[in-house]
């Protein structure tokens, strides 16, 4: 598992998406008592490696306004904990600072639930014989420190993750991480967070209880959290008809919908009402192509920048 990659895609892309709209809250738990301000967001970032691009760099400022300079700050997140990561982190920060020519500040995050004296060290160390000959080293925040702060409102934007930090969730930790993000005044974001609130109860509650935690938020939920319930839908569409044919006929169109759905929501939520040649072209598009579309969506930086990619990407 590395980065954001690590986890399931929904969980994957609504993660990436809460750390971009709540950068002061990151910021905040990467560099305590430091005043430093979000200059821009360098997403998705190509190196030259034969590993993958990293997610997020965030260009920073520090000091007094007249000496004020910019930093590149790489942030990874992580489920839990590998060994590999430190070398990783090592890897794209060397990388990062040739790509960007400026300092890179490294910081890992991790929602895993560890004590302190069970976390590993956050340094990449070359030694030999009993001489270490270099050391990285670079901030890592572990959320479940600020659990007090999360529950209190302080830090209620990481309020989803409260079901990664505590030992056991139950459906009070749900209803808990909910309440923190109906209370977000913004409408687009209340909707990421309510989403990620959504697939993370996805790995500790069956649909069924989350249909009926969420019930009243579902046209809030801008991520794909039930499309399984829509393929299992097709699937009892298709089993009626008592055809094998229709077993199949019905999946292939529900995960058509779905992923369609999930496009037009992603879409409409950045970028605002789609012309309704666009929302047609989408139509004829495979499964295949929707997939590769969403993750087109999430990068582009207007709705020109995602249909240049969308015609590139069907005349092929």
């Amino acid at each position: 598992m590395t980065g954001f990659g690590e986890l399931t895609t929904p969980i994957d892309r609504a993660s990436k998406l809460l750390f971009k709209a709540y950068a002061d809250v990151l910021l905040r738990l990467a560099f305590p008592g430091q005043a430093v301000r979000l200059v821009s967001i360098e997403e998705n970032v190509e190196l030259n490696l034969p590993t993958r691009p990293v997610d997020m760099v965030m260009i920073i400022a520090s000091g007094e306004a007249a000496e004020e300079e910019e930093k590149g700050l790489h942030v990874e997140y992580y489920a839990q904990y590998k060994t590999d990561i430190p070398q990783k982190l090592f890897i794209y920060s060397g990388e990062l600072t040739d790509k960007l020519q400026m300092q890179v500040a490294t910081v890992a995050i991790y929602s895993e639930r560890r004590s302190r004296e069970q976390r590993p060290p956050a340094e990449y160390v070359v030694q030999v014989g009993n001489l270490i000959v270099n050391r990285f080293t670079y901030p890592d925040v572990w959320l479940m420190d600020y659990e007090g702060q999360i529950r209190s409102g302080e830090l209620a934007p990481l309020a989803p993750f409260l079901l990664e930090i505590v030992p056991r969730p139950t459906a009070e930790t749900v209803q808990t991480a909910k309440a923190l993000v109906l209370a977000e005044p913004e409408v687009e974001r209340r909707g990421l967070l309510l989403s990620l609130v959504a697939l993370l109860a996805g790995r500790y509650f069956d649909k069924a209880t989350i249909r009926q935690m969420f019930r009243q938020e579902v046209s809030m939920i801008r991520t794909n959290t039930f499309i399984d319930d829509w393929l299992e839908e097709a699937e009892q569409r298709g089993l009626q008809q008592g055809e094998q044919k229709g077993i199949e006929t019905g999946l292939q169109k529900g995960e058509l919908l779905a992923h369609r759905r999930l496009l037009l929501h992603l879409l409409e939520h950045r970028f605002g009402a789609l012309p309704a040649p666009l929302a047609s072209r989408l139509e004829a598009l495979t499964v295949e192509q929707l997939n590769r579309l969403v993750d087109l969506a999430l990068d582009a930086t207007s709705l020109h920048e995602f249909t240049q990619a969308l015609e590139a990407m069907t005349e092929t």
